[in-house]
């Protein structure tokens, strides 16, 4: 998550890293955004050189229905998805982490 924003190309990939997931369902729903904003900056810092754009626009298809999902799980486990909607509370902080 940090890499994506500072700009970097890389961050430690999930499979590298031999933990389990957390129980915490916020702490899973966290892992499972970074998974997320992992394969998006390994498009955006992709140097192969491709002669169309289909190869970028599956790309982008599979990363939005990944992010589909995620509302979909944040929605069912949280009660809120992707859309940030300002509430006072423990609750207005998680949202904040989980769609920024």
């Amino acid at each position: 998550y940090l890499c994506l924003h500072l700009g970097r190309p890389n961050s430690l990939a999930s499979v590298t890293i031999n933990l389990p997931p957390p129980e915490d369902q916020f702490l899973g729903a966290i892992v499972r955004l970074s998974d997320i904003m992992m394969e998006c900056a390994k498009e955006i810092y992709n140097t192969a050189q491709q002669r169309t754009l289909l190869p970028k626009w599956r790309s982008a298809t599979r990363i939005l229905g990944a992010l589909r999902d995620y509302e979909g799980m944040a929605l069912d486990t949280f009660g809120f998805g992707l859309q940030l909607l300002s509430d006072a509370g423990q609750f207005d902080v998680r949202k904040t982490i989980l769609t920024t």
